[in-house]
């Protein structure tokens, strides 16, 4: 399920950062980036891949104003035409930041869809350092998201990795409704900071790895580098695996065909 994930702003800087950066979309090159300043408001109509920033975010270790970002990310919302700007799958959808800790995301999808559709979500791009060479990712996080019984989404942070063999994509899973975790493979357990998680496999072998919480919560710290460690030891990546970009939102399938909110209202991000 590797997402389109900012991708023109990751074009933008990727001479500066080093990443590898697919070729944009028709949809990706028309998409608009609103610039930081204190209120940011872009909708899908300006395009799936529209952003608000880039943002200079204290509480974000890497964050210089250049590499910290929010944005809508309607990865899987289909082909975009004059009819349909935003694709032909997803339903209107408004997103507002005050930065990366503020922000909130108004969206109506299908009721019973239960694909993801879209990964509204802040995002840090990182320059490549060996997560070998880590002390410390750590992150802590307070979001809201409906739980009602249309709903189809799931709070996560999602990690792109470089150079970490067939997996490259790590999602940590906090807070979910409806969420189908029979659907992928259980290829262990293990607690981190006295938080119980089961890793599940997306996809086959050298799919989406996903760290799901046994309990859903909605604030909490997260030890990242304990848990790609723990990947690591286990081989399920590389010890030459880099750190491409962490980001932290929703995967967001259905709100019932109704429109649904969904809120950060604190988020940091520490690395060293």
């Amino acid at each position: 399920m590797r997402k389109r994930f900012i991708v023109a702003i990751a074009a933008a800087t990727a001479g500066v950062l080093g990443l590898a950066v697919p070729a944009m979309t028709s949809a990706a090159q028309g998409s608009t980036h609103a610039q930081a300043s204190a209120s940011c408001t872009v909708t899908i109509v300006n395009g799936p891949d529209s952003n608000c920033g880039p943002y200079d975010y204290p509480q974000i270790t890497a964050s210089n104003g250049f590499t910290t970002y929010v944005g809508i990310d309607g990865w899987a919302c289909g082909s975009a035409d004059r009819s349909h700007p935003s694709g032909n799958d997803c339903g209107p959808t408004r997103l507002t930041a005050a930065n990366p800790g503020h922000w909130n995301v108004t969206t109506k999808e299908p009721r019973g869809n239960t694909a993801v559709l879209m990964y509204p979500s802040l995002g840090q791009l990182y320059n490549n350092p060996s997560l070998s060479r880590m002390k410390l990712i750590r992150s802590r996080f307070t979001e809201s998201m409906p739980h009602n019984s249309g709903t189809v989404g799931w709070a996560a942070y999602d990690i792109f990795l470089n150079s970490s063999g067939p997996s490259n994509e790590v999602m940590i899973t906090l807070d979910s409704v409806n969420l189908c975790a029979r659907c992928s493979q259980v290829l262990g357990h293990a607690t981190f900071g006295g938080q119980p998680f089961t890793l599940h496999e997306f996809g086959g072998p050298g799919g989406e790895l996903i760290w799901i919480r046994n309990h859903t919560e909605r604030t909490g710290t997260v030890y990242i580098l304990a848990m790609l460690r723990w990947l690591q030891r286990h081989r399920l990546i590389r010890w030459s695996s880099t750190l491409g970009i962490v980001g932290f939102g929703w995967e967001i399938c259905s709100t019932g065909g109704v429109p649904e909110n969904f809120s950060v209202s604190n988020f940091w991000l520490h690395t060293k």
